[in-house]
């Protein structure tokens, strides 16, 4: 998990004109674990400076990334 002080980080660099790509673990609602990921740019919209955020979510690809590690990890101990 990110903390309030990370997020603060991510969106100043965004304001400054840096595209800003990351993964993020949050819960739900119903207390589940799922990650996403973003992407913070900034862009003006309507004549208004604004931080435009993009997320995708990415929880299948995460455990599917855990599963191979697993699995090398066993062969390599064998």
């Amino acid at each position: 998990p990110y903390t309030a002080e990370q997020a603060g980080r991510y969106l100043e660099q965004a304001r400054m004109g840096r595209v800003q790509r990351f993964e993020w673990h949050r819960r739900n609602r119903d207390g589940s674990l799922h990650w996403d990921e973003v992407v913070l740019k900034r862009a003006e919209i309507a004549g208004q400076p604004r931080i435009v955020a993009f997320t995708r979510e990415i929880t299948g690809r995460k455990a599917a990334e855990l599963a191979l590690r697993t699995s090398e990890d066993r062969l390599r101990a064998t």
